[in-house]
């Protein structure tokens, strides 16, 4: 039970690792209509990925994982990890394709793999698929949630792929193998950004539809958007970050540029007010064209870390006046 769960826990963090070098487009499938990728090496070495990494380092429970990882899989998540790239055939969080960019111990992991008895393997052509499902869990209510099935593989020694299924898993295999097409190839997902020195995290999705924003008035504003990216990463003079979103049309992105507008604004305003803030110089621009949406922003890195130690104190001081009531 515990190699389960250590091995769910080690995919969680993997995948949860804001996402080395540049996005590869040669190995993302070439229908994908999302895509994100992190280069952890450069965000480890931004400024605000050591202040993250060291503010980590002070939990228990994260030195723990880490540990744990390092003890059942032979590898270290912050030395030995140094990309992640996510995408997908639709959009949505339950289907998808991990590929990471990381030296592990793959024996051990095989090994470890073999205690789980729901643990299969399937061969592709002369590669050997892995099959497995977490343990279940006890939910808030006290009701059982089925444990995830996920398939892999060890694609070479420094590229290890996850996916939902083993269609996409297969599919994914392909891509690699030059045996489908690919990004590089089909030229799809047109609005993905274009790399830039010091980026460390980018992402976009295409033909978006969320019908759950519907039932939502205050998702107004947001469930027109059809297309969006993000950037983001460091350079000399601080944070930087851009979003750019397609909305369905001209009138709709115009009242969304507003809507954003407003929000900036206010937030100025506010922060303008509290005198025990830190000042973080912030520029943030909003602008676009017919029915796109565009907003930049970028704020000197020691400003931004400043304003994190700001919350992160005041988090632990609320949290000590509750536990003293």
């Amino acid at each position: 039970m515990k190699t389960q769960s250590t091995i769910a826990m080690a995919l969680v963090v993997l995948a949860s690792t804001a996402f080395a070098g540049p996005l590869r487009t040669d190995q993302v499938a070439g229908d994908a209509k999302w895509v994100a990728h992190a280069d952890v090496e450069a965000m480890l070495e931004s400024g605000m990925g050591k202040f993250m990494l060291t503010e980590a380092q002070k939990k228990p429970d994260f030195v723990n994982k880490m540990t744990d990882l390092r003890q059942n899989f032979g590898f270290d998540l912050t030395r030995d990890v140094r990309g992640v790239t996510l995408y997908g055939k639709k959009v949505g969080p339950k289907a998808g394709v991990i590929i990471l960019d990381m030296t592990v111990d793959q024996q051990k992991v095989r090994e470890l793999l073999a205690t789980n008895e729901t643990h299969r393997e399937i061969k592709y052509g002369d590669r050997t698929l892995h099959k497995w499902t977490d343990p279940a869990k006890v939910g808030p209510d006290g009701e059982e949630i089925p444990g995830k099935t996920s398939f892999g593989v060890f694609y070479d020694a420094k590229t290890v792929v996850v996916a939902s299924s083993m269609d996409l898993l297969k599919g994914a295999i392909d891509v690699l193998d030059g045996k489908a097409d690919d990004l590089a190839k089909t030229k799809g997902l047109p609005m993905l950004p274009k790399s830039v020195e010091g980026e460390f995290m980018l992402a976009v999705a295409s033909d978006i539809e969320l019908p759950a924003l519907a039932a939502k008035p205050k998702a107004a504003a947001l469930r027109h958007i059809t297309d969006i990216s993000l950037q983001v990463g460091e350079s000399k003079e601080g944070t930087f970050a851009e979003i750019v979103a397609v909305v369905s049309d001209a009138k709709r992105a115009t009242q969304l540029r507003n809507v954003v507008q407003g929000f900036v604004a206010l937030g100025q305003i506010l922060m303008a007010e509290r005198e025990d803030l830190p000042v973080l110089g912030e520029k943030i621009t909003v602008n676009g064209t017919n029915n796109t949406v565009s907003i930049t922003a970028a704020v000197p890195t020691e400003s931004l870390i400043e304003m994190m130690e700001f919350l992160r104190d005041r988090a632990a001081k609320m949290k000590a006046m509750q536990e003293a009531r």
